[in-house]
């Protein structure tokens, strides 16, 4: 009886170590760079700022090409079935151009303001890569805590068994 305790106390802890060490050997084969680098890249939270970057540098394109030359074209046909033996049909076609000669800076303005959002844009993606490198750096570094403690436990654990 005694004897069975004994190795099922030790089944218990050479399957909590293997546990225990799994993670931290899948760990170890991966730098903080390799990590980093991985994480930035399969982030989606980065993948949607830069489509916020993609967005606002259309947005500026959209309020430099007001700025120019604008044409408006329409054509309109009607035909009319009278019940009398009359029978009409009329067509029209119109082609306008404008070019603004005074806005009042409203444009302008507009364009800085568009240009300024794409900065916030690129700023908003380089902070979400801040964030995500801190995120891993630390987490890297609380994988690296949790072996050392977990080679001290075990440690103890080789040292109760001799």
């Amino acid at each position: 009886m005694m004897k069975n305790k004994a190795c099922l106390k030790k089944g218990l802890v050479a399957a909590m170590a293997c546990f225990l060490w799994m993670p931290a050997a899948f760990a170890a084969e991966l730098s903080v760079d390799e990590a980093i680098q991985m994480a930035l890249e399969k982030n989606t939270d980065i993948k949607i700022s830069a489509k916020g970057e993609e967005k606002a540098q259309a947005n500026l394109e959209a309020a430099e090409g007001a700025k120019g030359l604008s044409v408006d074209a329409s054509a309109s046909l009607s035909v009319a079935d009278g019940a009398a033996a009359s029978f009409s049909k009329s067509n029209s076609n119109s082609i306008s151009l404008s070019l603004p000669v005074y806005s009042g800076g409203a444009k302008e303005i507009t364009i800085q303001n568009k240009r300024k959002e794409i900065l916030s844009s690129q700023l908003n993606t380089e902070r979400t890569r801040e964030n995500i490198r801190l995120d891993v750096i630390k987490a890297y570094y609380d994988v690296l805590e949790k072996e050392k403690e977990t080679a001290v436990n075990q440690e103890s654990v080789d040292n109760y068994q001799a």
